[in-house]
């Protein structure tokens, strides 16, 4: 049973891609206990992204379409700077991070659920799995 998807998806309702996850796909991560961790490559967030430059609010779209829709204890991000080719304008690298936790403050997230967005969802998942598989 895969509980952490690999780094490296998004929403398929906003770009059909095949790397990026369906709703049912979506909703069998939360149905497992796990957690989707969202991908920053401009390439996985927009049917439009060779036409227009995406931005901080294209992938806060997805996290925030994904926490509607499977709830905050199921998502995570997963940046992958090293593994795609352009990121958003405003996500250069990880010194960008507070841009996320800002603008979800804006939209009325939580400290705790920004928390968890932020890797305590990944960290709860790993400890869940470790307890498992100890002897």
């Amino acid at each position: 049973m895969l509980r952490i998807k690999p780094f490296g998806k998004c929403c398929s309702s906003f770009r059909s891609f095949g790397r990026n996850l369906s709703d049912e796909m979506l909703l069998g991560m939360k149905k497992n206990g796990g957690v989707v961790c969202f991908n920053f490559g401009s390439m996985f967030l927009s049917d439009d992204y060779r036409r227009r430059k995406q931005s901080l609010q294209d992938v806060i779209k997805h996290i925030d379409y994904a926490v509607k829709l499977i709830g905050i204890d199921h998502v995570g991000l997963g940046s992958d700077f090293d593994g795609v080719d352009e990121v958003p304008r405003g996500l250069e690298d990880v010194s960008a991070y507070p841009k996320i936790t800002e603008a979800l403050l804006q939209l009325g997230y939580s400290e705790e659920d920004i928390f968890k967005i932020n890797g305590g969802n990944v960290l709860r998942v790993w400890r869940e799995n470790d307890s498992r598989s100890a002897p």
